[in-house]
């Protein structure tokens, strides 16, 4: 049980960085944010 909590967390952390780091690397793709 705790081994499905501990990696769930890594699932939602790794969600989160994703969520912040995808506009920036879209914006820096463009060249200037929307």
């Amino acid at each position: 049980m705790w081994r499905n909590v501990f990696t769930s967390n890594i699932i939602s952390n790794r969600l989160n960085f994703q969520a912040l780091f995808k506009p920036i690397i879209y914006f820096s793709k463009i060249g200037k944010p929307l």
